[in-house]
């Protein structure tokens, strides 16, 4: 609440005191049913018409002005890269300055990706507030009054997802009401360009151009080329159906038969429930006068190129611009040159074949002076060149992992099989046990490169030949490498480290893996440690190996553990035994000046040897004999005298010492 007074004098004589009092009031307003938050309108076609209604509620005390618009919630793109590798290569045989593949690819990829669904958005759009209305866009609510309103969806586009929010707008302020969801379907065909433009062409002559006939829509649909006005022109297929979100390539001849400086022709396709879509087709039909005709024959490899020269010579006082006409995709030249007068002149002629197999073409040079060149060229692509030989050097048992590159050169994605096949192996009568994993099958976009990850691993030493081919699927076209691998001996697997005293134990386990896809017995030996002789492992998998050291001679020694196997080989182990002095035993006597008692000391000999024992005494209290023997596996008692040669407490120490059972004190 507030109040406030306000003062008028008339003529300076006359007051007056008016009291304006009011209240500041919460806006307050939302849909009358809160179920109607959100309204999925499903698929809707393209023309069809939707309705729904919902009631906005004035909860303030006070009237409102409202107006409705419609504002796109369409979330931004992720940020992701979640795509094989892929990076820009036309031509496997130039070397490219490449920093990382994958990334480059991987960047393309997400470019390209981003840009189609920018794309597809914008037209989602475009298309969704174009075909929403809201029935009334304005109104004015009582207090604590309701107002219906109607929402329309009429789509005028294709709307692959619709996401957009219905705001009410009072003064500044605007707030979400309905967020609306469906989609639009229909029909939407289109030719991939309006126009073809052949150029000059000779007469009898003959070129090939071809453009697609796009179905963006969700239905499929029934197309018919209308009978063209000259039989200059022939377009195949004539008939046909497209299915949804699909296209039809169309081949475009042109044969003219009469000179004609300028060729227009409409053609018209008609598809079934739409309308017809146009197609221009421009040309020139050209005579050549005295042409030569000749044959050209080249040869290379597929994916690589060789080119020759034509020469031509102007004995003219002009100069001459040549113009080209060339047939085949697989064959480049100059689109148009000079001649200067009185001058020869070499024209490249390039062969690019993507397919093994033989190529043919047709190329036309004109004019030259009063005449024609026409040369028929005939392309014979060779099997491929190796991608790359490449010579690795692997230790035995260590998995290495070669990327490998598969180039396409064509313009639409293809997938490679990937096979590996051993050409050649040292020794011939090779056993052991080797692995080579690769994916199935590889992806590569269109004139792009993608990586195949390609992983060995032999468990023995040997020379192995390997040729890696990677096989389009529906053209049979293969390119592959050659891999020469020599395996040197494996090194230690990794070392084990035990520390005990004398005649105590300590045990250690050690995991050993079974590559092979059979159960197989692994032998076991070491010398110093107590293990099993031999070791049953699952197929691909892994067993624990118990090992025991039990030393009885002080010192370090270092062992070799070897675990092996006839077709996996030998795993070898550093061992390192470390044996600290056991711990020493008291005794405790007391007797008189002058008198001796007797002691009994233990040993054992632990070993399956006769032990030899020497002993030692620190003091000349005790007295005992200087050797002493026990048969193997033996435990004894050394008899000894205490005969106290002075009056107190007497330290003596007493070392009963063998080269193999160890020491007793």
């Amino acid at each position: 609440m507030y109040e406030f007074k306000l003062q008028f004098w008339v003529n300076s004589l006359c007051e007056e005191t008016v009291i304006i009092k009011g209240e500041g009031i919460p806006l307050l307003f939302d849909l009358y049913d809160g179920c109607q938050k959100s309204f999925d309108l499903g698929p809707v076609k393209v023309g069809d018409k939707i309705v729904r209604q919902i009631e906005v509620m004035n909860h303030s005390k006070a009237l409102i002005d409202a107006s409705f618009v419609f504002r796109d919630t369409y979330s931004a793109v992720d940020d992701t890269n979640g795509s094989e590798a892929t990076s820009i290569c036309l031509s496997p045989g130039v070397t490219t300055k490449e920093s990382d593949p994958g990334q480059a690819r991987g960047k393309m990829l997400q470019n390209y990706k981003d840009n189609k669904i920018q794309e597809q958005i914008a037209l989602d759009v475009q298309n969704a507030l174009s075909s929403l209305k809201v029935i009334p866009n304005k109104c004015t609510i009582q207090p604590y009054r309701k107002v219906p309103l109607k929402i329309q969806f009429k789509p005028v586009g294709l709307i692959s997802t619709l996401n957009v929010q219905l705001n009410m707008k009072v003064f500044q302020f605007e707030r979400p009401l309905v967020q609306l969801s469906g989609s639009a379907t229909g029909m939407s065909l289109c030719l991939s360009q309006n126009s073809l433009q052949f150029g000059r062409v000779r007469k009898r002559g003959c070129k090939i151009l071809k453009v697609m006939l796009q179905n963006k829509g969700d239905f499929s649909a029934r197309f018919w080329w209308q009978p063209l006005k000259t039989d200059e022109f022939t377009i195949s297929p004539m008939q046909g159906n497209v299915a949804a979100r699909t296209s039809v390539t169309f081949t475009v001849t042109f044969r003219p038969i009469n000179i004609n400086p300028f060729i227009k022709v409409w053609a018209s396709c008609n598809i079934e429930n739409y309308m017809p879509l146009e197609l221009a087709l421009y040309a020139t039909c050209v005579d050549t006068g005295n042409f030569q005709n000749r044959t050209l024959y080249m040869e290379c490899p597929v994916r690589e190129t060789q080119t020759d020269h034509i020469v031509v010579t102007n004995p003219t006082d002009e100069m001459w611009l040549v113009l080209s006409e060339v047939s085949g995709e697989s064959f480049v030249t100059l689109k148009e040159f000079n001649v200067e007068a009185n001058t020869t002149f070499e024209i490249p002629i390039h062969f690019k074949p993507k397919s093994f197999g033989k190529h043919e073409g047709q190329v036309l040079f004109s004019p030259l002076g009063e005449s024609a060149l026409f040369f028929n060229i005939i392309g014979i692509a060779t099997h491929p060149n190796p991608n790359g030989d490449i010579t690795l050097n692997i230790k035995a048992k260590d998995p290495y992992t070669q990327e490998l590159l598969v180039y396409n050169i064509t313009e639409f994605p293809e997938s490679y099989v990937v096979s590996s096949e051993i050409l050649k192996v040292v020794p011939d009568k090779f056993d052991g046990y080797y692995e080579i994993k690769h994916p199935e099958t590889v992806k590569v976009w269109g004139e792009a490169s993608a990586t195949c990850r390609w992983t060995f691993v032999c468990y023995e030493e040997c020379e192995m030949n390997v040729k890696v081919t990677f096989i389009n699927e529906k053209t049979r076209e293969y390119q592959f490498y050659n891999i020469a691998i020599m395996v040197t001996p494996s090194g230690i697997m990794g070392t084990l480290t035990f520390e005990s005293r004398a005649r105590e134990s300590i045990q250690k386990e050690l995991s050993i893996f079974n590559p092979l896809a059979e159960d197989a017995e692994f032998d076991i030996h070491c010398e110093h440690l107590e293990s099993p002789d031999k070791l049953m492992i699952s197929r691909n998998s892994k067993a624990t190996l118990s090992l025991t050291y039990s030393p009885l001679v002080v010192g370090v020694t270092e062992e070799c553990l070897e675990v092996s196997n006839p077709l996996v080989g030998t795993y070898l182990y550093k061992v390192i035994l470390k044996c600290l002095p056991a711990k020493e035993k008291t005794l405790e006597f007391t007797t008189t000046l002058g008198t001796s008692i007797p002691l009994r000391l233990r040993a054992h000999n632990k070993t399956d040897a006769r032990a030899e024992f020497v002993a030692t005494v620190s003091h000349p209290s005790i007295i005992v004999e200087k050797e002493y023997a026990l048969g193997p596996f033996e435990k004894g008692k050394f008899q000894a005298w205490f005969e106290p040669t002075e009056i107190g407490c007497q330290d003596c120490r007493v070392s009963l010492k063998s080269a193999i059972a160890g020491e007793f004190v």
